[in-house]
């Protein structure tokens, strides 16, 4: 998504607000907040520039899904020295946008195409397009199911052959819904998203749209600020850049190391840490 969409979002609020009504059950106002620092920081991955809508870590390489009119791309990046594999340039009218595996394919989205690109096990040159209904923002799995989200508080869980929904949750932080949900990952039977436009993820339990935990950047960001606002090679959405166009988006998790990846968009790096609320 682009800086543009950040004045739609009290609109949204709104919106909301008014067609879900007051939830079934009450949400904890009382969450922790986990604050991420540079000490927390396992390693980082040195990365190019891209407009960041999704990541996915899958069979030992991260996958990046680069987007903004004209510019974007499926990457596959090495998670250990950063160096990257353009998988498909998509069609310059496609605005890429979250990224997930399900079943052993990868769905890429789009923005407002209404579009869903799958990429079959290692062929990415000639992937299968579907339709959906409304915009998609972020992807991921859960249960078998694709988990959409599109930018308001609402999370879709989409059957993964015809892109049907199935169920839908509204994300809540005690009564309030939490709106500009962007970037989704499942972990350990949780949804870690990004919060367009904040220095924050958020983790949600996917049943109810309960928002458990949250993780605080905005200190890790601050130490590589020189680094990560920088418009110089960075793929925006306005000349000159936005401070939108720095923002945190892009979560993936290696299940083996148990190591969450997070940046953002035009970021010139990705940073490792251990899964803060891991149990093991």
């Amino acid at each position: 998504m682009c800086f543009q969409r950040y004045f739609l979002i009290p609109l949204i609020t709104i919106m909301v607000l008014g067609v879900q009504g007051v939830a079934s059950e009450i949400c904890s106002e009382d969450v922790p907040t986990l604050v991420i620092k540079s000490k927390d920081v396992v390693r980082k991955v040195p990365k190019q520039r891209h407009y960041t809508q999704g990541l996915i870590f899958r069979n030992g390489s991260l996958f990046e899904s680069a987007g903004m009119y004209g510019e974007s791309k499926l990457i596959q990046i090495n998670p250990k020295n950063g160096t990257e594999v353009v998988l498909k340039d998509l069609n310059e009218d496609f605005f890429a946008e979250g990224l997930a595996e399900i079943n052993s394919q990868l769905y890429q989205l789009t923005w407002r195409e209404k579009k869903v690109l799958i990429y079959q096990t290692e062929n990415f040159a000639d992937p299968e397009t579907k339709s959906f209904s409304g915009e998609g923002w972020g992807l991921t799995s859960f249960e078998e199911k694709l988990v959409l989200s599109d930018g308001s508080a609402v999370l879709k869980f989409l059957n993964p052959g015809d892109l049907s929904v199935v169920r839908d949750v509204s994300v809540r932080l005690g009564r309030a819904s939490l709106t500009a949900i962007n970037e989704v990952e499942e972990i350990n039977g949780q949804i870690f998203a990004n919060i367009y436009g904040k220095s924050i993820v958020v983790v949600i339990n996917p049943k109810n749209g309960c928002v458990n935990t949250k993780l605080d950047l905005a200190e890790l960001i601050d130490a590589h600020k020189k680094e990560i606002v920088n418009s110089e090679g960075a793929i925006c959405g306005s000349d000159p850049c936005h401070p939108y166009d720095f923002v945190a988006n892009g979560i993936a998790f290696d299940a083996v190391t148990k190591e969450i990846y997070l940046t953002g968009k035009n970021w010139p790096m990705i940073f490792v840490i251990k899964n803060p609320i891991s149990k093991n």
